[in-house]
């Protein structure tokens, strides 16, 4: 406990408080400096790239066979366990 009092004394005592004026000017040095685009010299050739007009477009969704298995639900397995308890648990 004594050590979290010491951190947070340290933390408060190094808090510097600015005039609005010096934050603007921040922001819009910031905002200013934001069009900058970054990228690596090897960007262009990357190897094992796919061309994305490639890829297929239309997938099918997932479709269960049976119903869906509410949480409080027997589980499936025949346990005899709630869903939740069983094989629904979060590990």
């Amino acid at each position: 406990m004594e050590r979290i009092k010491h951190d947070v004394i340290s933390l408060i005592s190094r808090v510097q408080v600015r005039d609005p004026e010096d934050v603007e000017a921040v922001e819009e040095q910031r905002r200013q400096s934001g069009n900058i685009e970054y990228q690596h010299d090897e960007a262009e050739g990357m190897v094992g790239e796919e061309n994305v007009d490639d890829l297929p477009t239309s997938q099918q969704p997932i479709t269960r066979d049976g119903r869906k298995v509410g949480r409080n639900d027997p589980c499936p397995c025949g346990s005899g366990k709630k869903f939740k308890q069983c094989h629904g648990a979060i590990s």
